[in-house]
């Protein structure tokens, strides 16, 4: 069995790699919910994760890796399959790359080897030393929450995963120590496993921005004492807005570079603006008939929250005002969503992943923390972050400031809102998805 640094699978644990989108336990560090009821959460984290274990066991399949190997090729992307058209050799969210570049698929599944409990018992070995030394000073209830959540990793195991992930990253290195590897994802566990790898073997290693850097999705502030952090060479963002939030949780300023949005270029070139200063000006609301409102929640759930209560606001002064919810491709519906969606559909408030909505009518477009506030501009659409107000144990919508928002684009009066922070206009999208800035293949090669 060939060693890693522990203190990479660490890294790479829920214990860092906070995913407030997917994990109930990682979303009360949002709402800074009581603390008491991280135990039981995070109990649950570790019963759910040992569910998925086990389903592994019976299945006989684990997440394993495939690397398909291109002939002169100076990088190597990893992604989820799903990300991949492996027919055309091509990553939708890198349109540009090279023709001749190289995937390293991060979920292949694989059969459980024989050997499989053996190097998870090897794995507890090495890496607990280093987790006890991180809990050491906690409380009594805070160890027993940070346990449920180490414990959780293995059972689920996804450090088996991992492990076999950075073994087959260690022989790239070796074989091919000339490439460049790129993660599709920013800091997603499969991620920080190729950064630690990489950094061990001295080996570049980049990652491109994703989609909006929300504080939602940076909990993790770098200045804090953790264990060791493992961090791409360099961090690639489209602006200098995402370059902020970076910095605000503490990323060094050497590893953060500019460059055009890969996954939406096609936004930032979709029109041939023969001015950049363009606004909306030339957009008479008045003129519209039917006035729309669209919410496009990304995967958070306090996205979706805040959309459910603001259009259940807007509809019982606005009942005649079009409004829809467009959930996000993979947002799963549960019993309870369904039963929600039914009983929003009574006050007219249309709930659904596949909404075709009509964007000549110029629907007045709402998010928290979806890209899809950036992109509105380039459909000549008002766009707005939801307005809210920070309590002590969450964030609620701002009622007079939403109210507001909508009055004025039912009278036609939200072209002059360019001093208002939560405005998207068209020269903020422009700049936000780096329009200006040189492609990222270009600037690695």
């Amino acid at each position: 069995m060939k060693r890693i640094n522990p203190k990479v699978y660490l890294w790479a644990s829920p214990l860092f790699c906070i995913d407030p989108e997917r994990s109930h336990y990682h979303y009360q560090f949002i709402k800074n919910d009581n603390k008491r009821n991280y135990i039981f959460s995070a109990f649950k984290f570790f019963l759910r994760s040992s569910l998925s274990g086990l389903k592994k066991i019976f299945n006989k399949k684990i997440d394993g890796t495939r690397f398909i190997d291109k002939e002169d090729s100076n990088f190597v992307i990893y992604s989820p399959k799903v990300f991949l058209d492996l027919i055309n050799n091509k990553c939708s969210y890198f349109p540009n790359a090279p023709k001749n570049i190289s995937y390293f698929i991060v979920d292949e599944k694989v059969c459980i080897k024989k050997n499989t409990f053996r190097i998870f018992f090897k794995l507890f070995m090495q890496i607990s030393p280093f987790f006890w030394d991180f809990i050491r000073d906690e409380n009594v209830s805070k160890k027993i929450t940070l346990t449920f959540i180490y414990l959780s990793y293995f059972f689920s195991l996804e450090v088996i995963s991992h492990y076999y992930l950075a073994i087959n990253i260690s022989k790239i290195c070796i074989l091919k120590n000339k490439l460049k590897h790129i993660c599709l994802h920013e800091m997603h566990p499969y991620s920080r496993i190729v950064y630690g790898v990489t950094e061990a073997y001295k080996v570049k290693s980049l990652t491109l921005q994703h989609a909006y850097i929300h504080k939602t999705r940076l909990l993790l502030n770098l200045r804090e004492k953790t264990v060791q952090k493992f961090l791409p060479s360099i961090f690639y963002v489209w602006g200098k807005e995402s370059k902020n939030h970076l910095l605000h949780f503490g990323w060094p300023k050497d590893k953060i570079k500019l460059c055009a949005s890969e996954r939406f270029f096609y936004s930032s070139y979709k029109k041939n603006y023969s001015n950049e200063e363009k606004t909306n000006k030339n957009l008479n609301l008045k003129d519209n008939k039917i006035f729309s409102i669209l919410f496009v929640p990304s995967l958070l759930n306090l996205d979706y929250q805040l959309a459910i209560q603001s259009s259940s606001l807007i509809r019982k002064l606005y009942p005649n005002i079009d409004i829809y919810i467009k959930l996000h491709p993979s947002h799963k519906i549960n019993i309870f969503g369904q039963i929600l969606i039914c009983i929003f559909s009574f006050k007219s408030i249309k709930i659904s992943k596949n909404i075709s909505y009509d964007l000549k009518n110029k629907p007045l477009i709402f998010s928290y923390s979806s890209t899809a506030a950036y992109e509105a501009p380039f459909n000549d659409c008002q766009s707005f972050f939801i307005p809210v107000m920070q309590t002590e144990t969450y964030e609620s919508i701002n009622k007079n400031e939403i109210i507001s928002i909508v009055k004025k684009f039912v009278n036609g009066e939200l072209v002059s809102e360019h001093s208002n922070p939560l405005y998207i206009s068209l020269k903020r999208s422009i700049n936000f998805f780096g329009k200006k800035n040189e492609s990222f293949f270009k600037l690695i090669n």
